[in-house]
């Protein structure tokens, strides 16, 4: 063989290798890119199923979040009523207590005896016991009946009036009076207070 055919032989050799490689390459990059295609195509399908769960799952996170807002604002609202109504209880306590005076009772105790008829027995407390003892006992003293006025060291404020014969007893004290009338705000003001809420 000569040179020329040993040269001819190398270049017809090359080129086909040449062309060779370059069909290979040519479907390598063909094969990579229907690849990549389909991941992509596989992606967004994906990032398309992962957009909607997260959606879903941050409109639950949403819902839940409201939930518990609205329980909270209910349980604050629910203790401010609370709170307002205690407040309540303790200023109007504190108002009759004030109140409470040694004349009131005196008052009290001749209405009583006026709209109930005569008792006969009335406990005061040591506070008022010798400032009011004498003046019940004189202006009661008209009828024969028995009655008796006496120290009571329980009573701080107020006074207990009966009659014994016909079985009744009243315990007429500012904690009393109080609680009664706390007992029939109560209602009332919780309407009031919801209604202030709602608004």
């Amino acid at each position: 063989m000569s040179e020329k055919t040993l040269d001819n032989l190398i270049n017809r050799l090359k080129t086909e290798a040449i062309e060779k490689a370059e069909q290979e390459a040519g479907k390598v990059v063909d094969d990579a890119r229907r690849e990549a295609d389909t991941l992509i195509r596989d992606a967004e399908a994906q990032k398309g199923k992962i957009l909607d769960e997260a959606r879903i799952e941050a409109e639950a996170i949403v819902r839940k979040g409201v939930r518990a807002l609205q329980q909270a604002s209910r349980d604050v609202c629910i203790s401010v009523q609370n709170d307002l109504l205690t407040i309540l209880g303790h200023v109007l306590s504190e108002e009759i207590n004030r109140t409470f005076t040694t004349e009131l009772i005196r008052s009290t105790v001749v209405q009583v005896v006026e709209n109930v008829g005569r008792p006969s027995k009335i406990n005061l407390p040591t506070s008022v016991m010798e400032e009011l003892g004498d003046f019940i006992r004189q202006r009661l003293q008209q009828t024969d009946e028995m009655l008796t006025v006496s120290r009571d060291e329980r009573l701080l404020k107020g006074f207990t009036i009966a009659r014994t014969d016909l079985g009744w007893k009243y315990e007429i004290s500012p904690e009393e009076v109080s609680d009664l009338l706390f007992a029939h705000l109560t209602p009332t003001w919780t309407n009031v207070l919801k209604k202030d809420v709602s608004s």
